[in-house]
């Protein structure tokens, strides 16, 4: 086999070739697929020995293609996979795991976070050149049909409604195609000569498929000029703009009635309400269950300085979806009530740098709701929720799940600071959420304050608190020391081993030849 020739000599960086960064921990394992490339003649090889050396080149040079394993040295293979998502620059650039892991669980996970190729070692060289030329083929083809698109207009239906922009569409006699997203679908609306001929709206076609998109209360839009491409016998519209604007219209309406007084509902049989399905949407999503082996691995992953979240911001109905929703294979859910000015001072300390994302959605003018999420390893997730301490109760409906960990911090340590209305609005979450354990930190009359919530007690087994003297953000209780008390806490309140110990038969003797195993202290083990 012929030595590789460096690419820098054959295959200038200037002249288009597509570049691939290779990201292995292993230094075999990276040379090989730097050679198998080279040696394709179709890409310009980086290489990077973990995540940190990955972003470094990602910020200077091009490139078009990434291939990376799936435990890194500095980080798991799926969190780098996600930082990397949360750039727009970087988020269309194919994604590849190149792993030693055969788990269908870690593939499956991979996969569904949006990975574009998941390959096990050792893998065929001839495949791996294969897959790869597919993807940056498939990119630059993507590339290729945008450079072409020419948009007479694009925008948002707030700024211009539906019907009027159809309208003008029809005023013009313009030629071409409507796309269409809205909260609820995506579709065309196709026209010729200013007339719609045909209108597709997710499953639906035609005139159903027109009256959807009006109806729909928000979306953006972008009209691609160009001859109509339906064909005469494919219409599914036959009536005039006006025609369908007055029907769809029409319907509207109709709904809005239905909707004001609706039909009576049927009265449900206590027999069919007790065979319902768990976690129905007026029930919230148990905790985690509490194990001592699982909460060890949280508290090692979150001591680590270099382990940050991702900020995240919900309105109340995001809120809610998002605490439904299962976040890997283990989702540590934590609230912290505090004052916000706090609160977010000592979540950012442990947050990395905002995303794209993060800033547009806080630039919306609806009520927000601020938190962060830790990626862990092994996909273990931990996700803090933050609750104004002044108002505990506008915040309760939205969680959806109940929590591992409530961690309170009043402002100035103290309870009386909140008022009544605060107080019985924190008694009231306490009790709704029955979170396992709660952590509460501020001055020495807080464990006063916590004992005189009747609602809220010490039970171990269901509920444990434990107060702490001190002030959310400094020394040891900062927000990450805080959430390592509460791991501890949780893990505390585990259920004792359910396996009964072994019997003793008086038949069975110990054999002379076998030594028996010594005693174990009694603390070992214990964390």
């Amino acid at each position: 086999m012929n030595a590789p020739v460096p690419p820098q000599a054959t295959r200038p960086r200037g002249d288009g070739t597509p570049v691939a960064l290779i990201v292995d921990g292993d230094a075999t394992s990276r040379r090989f697929v730097e050679l198998a490339l080279e040696r394709s003649g179709t890409f310009v090889v980086e290489s990077a020995k973990d995540a940190a050396s990955a972003l470094e080149i990602l910020r200077s040079a091009r490139v078009d293609l990434i291939i990376s394993d799936t435990d890194l040295v500095d980080t798991g293979g799926l969190a780098f996979f996600r930082r990397l998502s949360h750039e727009s620059r970087l988020r269309s650039v194919p994604f590849v795991f190149l792993s030693a892991d055969r788990a269908v669980e870690t593939k499956v996970a991979a996969l569904r976070a949006g990975v574009d190729e998941y390959l096990t070692k050792p893998c065929d060289v001839a495949e791996l050149i294969a897959r790869m030329e597919s993807l940056v083929s498939k990119q630059q083809r993507v590339r290729e049909a945008l450079r072409q698109r020419s948009y007479a207009l694009a925008g948002d239906f707030a700024a211009m409604a539906f019907p009027e922009f159809v309208g003008i569409v029809e005023m013009g006699r313009r030629s071409g195609v409507l796309s269409v997203v809205t909260t609820t679908g995506v579709g065309n609306v196709h026209f010729d000569a200013g007339a719609i001929v045909h209108v597709a709206f997710g499953n639906l076609c035609g005139e159903t498929a027109f009256q959807e998109i009006f109806a729909a209360p928000a979306g953006h839009f972008e009209f691609t000029p160009g001859p109509c491409s339906v064909r005469p016998e494919d219409h599914t519209i036959h009536a005039s703009v006006t025609a369908l604007i007055m029907e769809a219209a029409r319907v509207m309406d109709d709904s809005a009635r239905i909707s004001v007084n609706p039909p009576p509902r049927a009265v449900v049989s206590p027999r069919r309400l007790a065979t319902r399905p768990p976690f129905a949407e007026n029930e919230r999503v148990p905790a985690l269950d509490a194990e001592p082996l699982l909460a060890a691995q949280y508290e090692l992953a979150l001591r680590d300085p270099f382990a940050l979240a991702e900020m995240r911001v919900w309105s109340h109905a995001d809120l809610g979806r998002w605490t439904r929703r299962e976040v890997g294979r283990d989702r540590l859910h934590v609230v912290l009530v505090a004052g916000l000015s706090e609160g977010v001072s000592a979540m950012l300390a442990l947050a990395g740098a905002p995303s794209e994302r993060w800033v547009v959605d806080s630039l919306s003018p609806d009520q927000k709701i601020f938190g962060l999420t830790f990626y862990l390893r092994h996909e273990r997730t931990v996700d803090v929720v933050l609750v104004d301490a002044a108002d505990p109760a506008a915040t309760l409906r939205a969680l959806q799940r109940t929590p591992a960990i409530v961690l309170v911090a009043p402002p100035d340590g103290d309870l009386l600071s909140l008022g009544t209305a605060a107080r019985v609005g924190l008694e009231d979450l306490l009790e709704s959420l029955s979170s396992p354990a709660v952590v509460a930190v501020g001055n020495a009359s807080l464990a006063q304050g916590m004992n005189a919530m009747r609602r809220v007690v010490d039970r171990p087994g269901e509920t444990m608190v434990r107060c702490t003297v001190g002030a959310l953000g400094e020394g040891a209780d900062d927000l990450r020391g805080l959430l390592v008390k509460g791991i501890r806490l949780w893990a505390s309140n585990a259920p004792p081993s359910t396996v009964p110990p072994p019997t003793r038969d008086k038949a069975i003797r110990p054999s002379a030849s076998i030594p028996l195993a010594p005693r174990r202290p009694r603390n070992e083990g214990r964390f």
